[in-house]
C-alpha cells in the first residue's frame, strides 16, 4: 500500500489513538456502565484510525480494505450506544442475550455486507476514486442495505436519547447536568452526519462524521468524570 498523509488523515489518526488510549484507561474504573462506555470509544477510535488511513490511501483497492476495518467500528457503535444508555440508566437486567443478539443481528448482516459487497451491491452501488485537491477520496453511490443500515443507525441513537431524556427528569439534581451533557453530545454526531446524508459536505468526500464522534466522546467522557457518576 502506498499512502499519502494529509492533514485530515492525521489529524484522524492521532485523534483516534487518544481515544482509543481512553477507552483502555475506563476499563481500569469500576462500573458496567464505564465499560459499555469503553467498548463505544474503542469503536470510535477504530473507525476514526481506519478512516484517517483510507484518506492517506490512493488506490481503491488500499481504500477498501480500509473500509472493510472501519465497519467493524461503525456497525457495532449503534448496538454499543443501546447496551451504555441501558446500563448507565440503571436497566442493566434489561440487557439479556435475546436483546443483545436483536440489536448486534444489523451489524453483524451489515459487516458481512459489506465485506462481500463486490458480489453483491447491496451496501454500494458503486465505488470509485476521486481526485479533489490533489487528494484520491473513494467516491460511493449509497445501496439499498446502506439505506436500511442508516435507518437502523438513526432509530437507535434516538432510543437512546429518549432513554435518557426520560430518566433524567427522575435523576437526583448532581446527576442531571451529566444526563444533559450525555445527551448535547450525543445530538452533535448526529447533526453532522445528516448533513453528510443530506449533501450538504464543506469538505466534499470527506466525512466529518468521525471527527463529530470524537467530540462526542471526548466530551462525555470528560463530563463522566466531572461529575463522578461512576463513584
Amino acid at each position: 500500500m502506498i499512502f499519502n498523509f494529509n492533514v485530515f488523515s492525521l489529524i484522524l489518526i492521532s485523534a483516534g489513538l487518544l481515544t482509543f488510549y481512553m477507552s483502555l484507561s475506563i476499563f481500569k474504573k469500576l462500573g458496567r456502565a464505564v465499560y459499555s462506555f469503553g467498548y463505544i470509544m474503542g469503536a470510535i477510535a477504530l473507525w476514526a484510525i481506519s478512516y484517517g488511513i483510507e484518506l492517506s490511501c490512493t488506490s481503491l483497492d488500499a481504500m477498501l480494505f480500509w473500509v472493510n476495518v472501519e465497519y467493524l467500528g461503525i456497525a457495532t457503535l449503534p448496538a454499543l450506544w443501546m447496551v451504555f444508555v441501558l446500563t448507565y440508566i440503571g436497566k442493566k437486567s434489561r440487557v439479556t442475550g435475546q436483546l443483545l443478539a436483536g440489536i448486534f443481528s444489523v451489524p453483524v448482516i451489515t459487516i458481512l455486507l459489506v465485506w462481500t459487497n463486490n458480489l453483491h451491491h447491496l451496501h454500494y452501488t458503486s465505488v470509485s476514486v476521486s481526485q479533489v485537491d490533489n487528494y484520491a477520496l473513494l467516491d460511493i453511490v449509497p445501496g439499498v442495505w446502506y439505506q436500511v443500515f442508516t435507518i437502523y443507525f438513526y432509530v437507535m441513537l434516538a432510543m437512546g436519547i429518549y432513554f435518557l431524556v426520560r430518566q433524567s427528569r427522575f435523576a437526583p439534581v448532581i446527576y442531571r447536568k451529566q444526563y444533559r451533557t450525555i445527551i448535547a453530545s450525543a445530538l452533535i454526531p448526529w447533526a453532522v452526519n445528516l448533513l453528510y446524508l443530506l449533501g450538504l459536505r464543506p469538505l466534499g468526500h470527506v466525512d466529518l462524521t468521525p471527527f463529530a464522534f470524537i467530540c462526542t466522546a471526548l466530551i462525555i467522557a470528560v463530563g463522566l468524570q466531572r461529575y463522578q457518576r461512576f463513584d
